[in-house]
């Protein structure tokens, strides 16, 4: 109906208009709502094109509408349509393109921002890597050193039991040699004991041996 009213309104511009001009209809439109259903009611209001309205009743080609936010007139039914009106549907359309078209960029961003936090995950990831691979290596090297410093400590306990086993044999050596040398002195003191007694003796049997060999010969 809608599309059929600015077909005739733009016929009859065309019909009045010179040839050298073009000229459009313009799809606003403004409805009398009138006080009854005929011209010569008084109009009471004025509808913007694609305005909602709740009819009550119809009567001789006008349809009697509750408005919204109160009131009711009559308005010729041929201007009425079951779907809003074309302008209507298409700001409802920009309005949703331009929603989703915001939605989209807020998308984006926010895709971009994952990305970004991705790849810093990713780097974090790589970092914590060679981190690990890095302590890998250190911990097998303290293993190792560890190892070297258990197989070091094990040979210095053993040279430890070895030292005391030298100081021990060492120690009984010192011994063994302060018998044998206190066994030598007293060899040697007696010994010289000995020959002292046998000095002493020998001065004293010597001396008689002389004499009885003398008298011996002045016997004979």
């Amino acid at each position: 109906m809608q599309k059929t009213l600015l077909l005739f309104l733009l016929a009859l511009l065309s019909a009045t208009a010179p040839a050298q001009t073009t000229r459009y209809v313009t799809d606003q439109l403004k409805l009398e709502v009138r006080s009854g259903p005929s011209t010569g009611h008084r109009i009471v209001r004025m509808l913007e094109s694609g305005t909602p309205v709740t009819i009550l009743e119809s009567s001789e080609g006008y349809s009697r509408v509750q408005l919204d936010g109160g009131g009711e007139g009559w308005i010729l039914a041929r201007y009425l349509m079951d779907e809003p009106a074309a302008r209507t549907q298409l700001d409802a359309a920009l309005s949703a393109v331009e929603r989703i078209r915001t939605e989209n960029e807020t998308l984006s961003g926010e895709l971009t921002e994952v990305r970004s936090a991705g790849q810093s995950v990713t780097s974090a990831r790589n970092e914590l890597e060679q981190q690990n691979q890095q302590l890998t290596t250190e911990l097998a090297e303290i293993r190792r050193t560890a190892a070297a410093t258990l197989a070091i400590e094990e040979q210095n306990q053993e040279l430890q039991v070895k030292v005391v086993e030298m100081e021990r044999e060492m120690q009984l050596a010192r011994q063994e040699n302060a018998t044998l040398g206190d066994r030598r002195d007293r060899d040697w003191f007696v010994a010289g004991a000995g020959v002292l007694l046998g000095g002493m003796i020998l001065g004293l049997v010597l001396p008689r041996m002389r004499w009885k060999k003398r008298r011996g010969w002045g016997e004979i």
